[in-house]
């Protein structure tokens, strides 16, 4: 069965990162020689289109992932840890009025902190948004990687030693704000990876990056979402092809 990678975005080095490491050809989104059949095998990075056959992470399944408010849903109804979330704006009111951080996400399909207001309990005023998620203290926060029940990597976004903070935000890590991923040394808590583990189960998912918190007061991990083309580069790379590799080898013998 021949394999191969359709990635969202023709440039995203990850997925090329994938397809060199495994030898398999990416399908161009335009001029393609492409022709799907049912002997062949997609692996699908990210949203991508509808194709006969075999595909790992339909885009179905991954269109859930990408919008905030349906990946929250979901996976509160499959039983997984996430924070206290809500799209009415009393509800969101009432939490900043208790004193709860509050934060406000105005764009549904985002990434990289894009359209988040963290609103603190001093701020006066709370503006219209789809979708209100109650901000949870965080010691750590960790990207699990899961290929169907499998953990194949995790690593921990901490803050560069080089880099001057314009300010002393640790709401949103990412990369703007200085934060990098790790995997040495770092502390994983199992009930992290398992909730990873059920987020993607929860998402009808093949694979993906999950989002992971650990408050430590109350000894608890909560899900905040599940990337489905994840970035990826080194040893992360060597595992998704290791575990995909297995995954595609299962599914042909039990054919």
């Amino acid at each position: 069965m021949s394999v191969y990678l359709y990635s969202h975005n023709t440039k995203s080095q990850s997925a090329r990162l994938l397809a060199r490491a495994m030898g398999i050809k990416m399908i161009k989104h335009h001029n393609s020689k492409f022709r799907p059949n049912h002997r062949k095998t997609i692996i699908n990075w990210g949203v991508g289109k509808h194709f006969p056959g075999r595909v790992f992470n339909t885009p179905e399944d991954a269109s859930k992932a990408v919008n905030k408010l349906t990946t929250l849903e979901l996976m509160k109804e499959a039983g997984v840890s996430v924070p206290l979330f809500t799209t009415d704006f009393n509800w969101a009111f009432k939490w900043h009025t208790e004193g709860k951080t509050v934060v406000c996400r105005h764009l549904l399909n985002a990434s990289e902190g894009r359209g988040i207001d963290i609103l603190e309990p001093h701020h006066n005023i709370i503006p219209q948004a789809p979708l209100y998620v109650q901000y949870i203290p965080k010691k750590a926060e960790y990207r699990v990687h899961v290929v169907r029940d499998e953990v194949i990597d995790v690593q921990q976004k901490i803050r560069r030693r080089d880099y001057v903070a314009r300010d002393n935000n640790w709401h949103v890590r990412n990369h703007d704000n200085g934060f990098i991923f790790v995997r040495n040394g770092i502390n994983v808590p199992n009930m992290v990876n398992e909730e990873a583990i059920k987020a993607v189960k929860a998402l009808g998912l093949d694979f993906g990056g999950v989002d992971v918190i650990w408050n430590d007061k109350k000894q608890m991990a909560y899900v905040l979402e599940v990337n489905t083309a994840p970035g990826i580069e080194g040893t992360t790379v060597v595992k998704y092809k290791e575990a995909l590799e297995r995954l595609i080898n299962n599914e042909m013998r039990n054919m």
